[in-house]
Parts: C-alpha cells; sequence; structure tokens
C-alpha cells in the first residue's frame, strides 16, 4: 500500500485530519459502530454484513473516481490493483448478499 496510497490520496478525496475516506464519517454518524458493538447473534451478523457492504461499496467508489478521473490508472501497477479491488470487492458483497438473504429465509421458517 505504500506504493499505491500517494497516487490514491491524490485523486480520491480523503478527509486530511482522518486519513480516511469521507464517507466513513456517514457510517460513524449514523451509530453504525454503535449498534455494531451493542448487537448480539443474528442482529450482529445482520450489522455486521450490511456494515461491509457498504464498506466494499465505498471501495468500488474509490475505483470508478480513479477511473473517472482523465489520466488516472495508467500506471500498469496501480491499475491492476485497482481492477483487482473492484473484482474481489464486487465477488465478496455477492457472498455477504447471499449470506444476508440465505439469513432472512432461515428466520422466515
Amino acid at each position: 500500500m505504500a506504493y499505491t496510497e500517494p497516487v490514491l490520496t491524490k485523486r480520491i478525496p480523503l478527509d486530511p485530519a482522518k486519513r480516511h475516506p469521507v464517507w466513513y464519517d456517514e457510517y460513524v454518524a449514523t451509530g453504525g459502530y454503535a449498534a455494531l458493538r451493542k448487537a448480539k447473534g443474528a442482529g450482529f451478523d445482520h450489522l455486521f454484513l450490511t456494515g461491509m457492504i457498504q464498506h466494499h461499496n465505498g471501495a468500488l467508489t474509490m475505483v470508478k473516481d480513479l477511473f473517472d478521473t482523465a489520466g488516472a490508472g495508467q500506471d500498469a501497477d496501480l491499475f491492476n490493483f485497482a481492477t483487482d479491488a473492484d473484482n474481489t470487492q464486487r465477488a465478496e458483497i455477492r457472498i455477504m448478499q447471499a449470506m444476508l438473504e440465505k439469513k432472512s429465509l432461515e428466520e422466515k421458517r
């Protein structure tokens, strides 16, 4: 990450004081972490998975922002990293969505 961080931070808006994407503050501000800390069992699982899906969507937004920036992603290593991140995050989102659907079906029984 030492290589990609300087490149990505030039193109992706970060909160300069906290060094994370601005969308992260929304999750914290809306009580995402507080609710997760209090949750137990199936409620925890649901909050964890939905929070992780939101987190992964943030990564997809960052990759999109990178590739939507003229001249960005031209470096082969960065292009490969961002493309791999996009593919991996999409696959993991599908897995987590399937887990949520399975849990929902189990709860209806």
